[in-house]
């Protein structure tokens, strides 16, 4: 590929980011969330429990940063913290009732925007972008895990979204 072409995609997903950067700041204000209790709830879409040390890891962000985040979102009725059954030293977090419910309704909210983003293409067009948008995903993934170790270190946790 031409260092034209590079150039032209490395500006697109720069752009990307930053709409999706945002969406999320609109998304966090009308929940009352900052950006990165945002990030850490979202972290829920899949699964009801995690542990402190897997949300470190999937924010990128120290273990204390996870625990100030899952604070605020404790102390707000979103989650509980536990004892780890198999780890005694480990602590899993978990949604509330009260959790399940904000969630689910963020994730309605996501999935709403992506919606009416995606009104606006014709239906040929939304499935060369959705291909497209596999394919990289898939490439970026792989080429990320054979780059691991380059990546291993946390980033400072901020509130950017």
């Amino acid at each position: 590929m031409n260092q034209s072409r590079v150039n032209e995609i490395s500006n697109i997903i720069s752009s990307m980011k930053l709409y999706c950067q945002l969406k999320d700041k609109k998304v966090a204000r009308s929940m009352d969330l900052t950006c990165s209790e945002l990030n850490c709830l979202k972290q829920y879409f899949e699964s009801e429990s995690i542990s402190v040390k897997d949300l470190a890891e999937r924010l990128n962000i120290t273990s204390g940063g996870v625990t100030r985040i899952v604070a605020a979102l404790e102390e707000a009725g979103l989650l509980r913290r536990d004892m780890a059954p198999d780890d005694r030293r480990g602590i899993n977090v978990t949604l509330t009732d009260k959790g399940n419910v904000f969630v689910k309704e963020l994730k309605k909210i996501t999935i709403n925007y992506c919606k009416d983003l995606f009104d606006e293409v014709n239906e040929q067009d939304q499935d060369t972008i959705y291909n497209g948008l596999n394919l990289l995903n898939k490439v970026w993934s792989s080429k990320l895990q054979r780059d691991k170790e380059k990546f291993s270190e946390n980033l400072s946790g901020n509130d950017n979204c």
